[in-house]
């Protein structure tokens, strides 16, 4: 019984290698029966090394519905909403520059004094030996005939920096009574357009007696020297209308204005305020004070000539001499103390 044992467990290993070794092979027999046991019109299984990836998954069964399989309904998508069109970009709008008013003058000084402190002498004073001169064929002029030193004012009533020295121009032969004569010269300048009638109505008025209240008048109304304003002005002051209309109108007097602004001009007096302290120009208004100290100087020089025995004509030769840069254009001057209204 002992010798069978051994005999009987190779057999059950032979078998059992038999029954394993067909588990790996299938039999023609058993592929027909698979075969077979698929459903009619089931397509073929492909070979896995020759079916594509998007052919098996084509072919993938889908399964169907049942108790246990979660359907999620599908909802019909929404249409995507219109794109609206992209505003147009506006062109930037183009404006015409509009045309740049022009700078409007500066206004003139708001009264005689200026601007300066210094423009002014610090009083107006009355030495009680000073007369406004009434000779009608002569220019208009405070101080004696005879006064050693004789300074000539060229003026433009239209001119601002003029209006600067007016107090000056009363003021000037106060200060050394007796000693200094100042008269008043027209020089009406091209570019000021009222200037020239402006002078025509000043020396219209002296031809009444009342130049310095005319002279005063324009320069205090410098934007207002058309021809109806002049009239405005003759007549505040008093003045016969008719004679002064007549005197304004006269080219007598537009001559005397064009005479004196040449003389003006040979004498280097090319603007205005200009100066001639016997024979001496300069141009331009400074201060009272640098003014006042020019005439003071030909005082001090008329003073030491008198003491060397001269006469007032002869201080005003010998100083015209030394002074003036156009002797031929002052011999005017030195022919006689004053020169005639009318340049005779």
């Amino acid at each position: 019984m002992q010798n069978q044992i051994p005999s009987i467990v190779l057999a059950l290993v032979a078998v059992g290698l038999f029954v394993f070794a067909s588990g790996l092979t299938e039999s023609p027999a058993a592929e027909k029966t698979v075969a077979e046991k698929k459903p009619v019109g089931a397509a073929p299984v492909p070979s896995t090394s020759q079916a594509a990836p998007a052919a098996v998954a084509a072919a993938a069964p889908k399964p169907s519905p049942g108790a246990d399989t979660l359907v999620t309904p599908t909802r019909p998508e929404k249409p995507n909403p219109p794109i609206a069109a992209p505003e147009p970009i506006a062109k930037p709008v183009v404006r015409p520059t509009p045309a740049k008013a022009p700078t409007p003058a500066p206004a003139p000084p708001a009264s005689i004094t200026g601007v300066n402190q210094d423009d002014q002498p610090e009083k107006r004073t009355k030495s009680g030996k000073v007369e406004a001169s009434t000779d009608i064929n002569r220019p208009p002029a405070y101080g004696p005939t005879g006064a050693p030193v004789h300074v000539i004012v060229f003026s433009d009533f239209q001119c601002p920096v003029c209006k600067r020295a007016v107090e000056a121009t009363h003021q000037i032969a106060e200060e050394f009574p007796g000693e200094v004569r100042l008269e008043f010269w027209q020089h009406a300048l091209k570019m000021h357009p009222n200037a020239e009638i402006a002078a025509a109505a000043s020396l219209a008025a002296h031809q009444q007696g009342k130049f310095w209240p005319m002279h005063d008048k324009l320069f205090e109304n410098q934007r207002a020297l058309d021809e109806n304003s002049l009239m405005t002005y003759a007549e505040g002051l008093g003045l016969d209308m008719e004679t002064f209309r007549k005197d304004f109108a006269d080219p007598e007097l537009r001559k005397v204005i064009a005479s004196q602004g040449d003389f003006a001009r040979a004498m280097g007096a090319r603007g205005t305020p200009a100066f001639l302290i016997n024979g001496k120009s300069s141009v331009g208004w400074g201060s009272w004070n640098g003014f006042r100290g020019q005439v003071l100087r030909e005082v001090n020089k008329a003073k030491d000539l008198k003491k060397a025995g001269k006469t007032a004509a002869e201080i005003r030769e010998a100083r015209a001499k030394e002074n003036a840069e156009n002797a031929e254009a002052f011999q005017r001057i030195l022919n006689e103390a004053l020169v005639p209204l009318a340049g005779s």
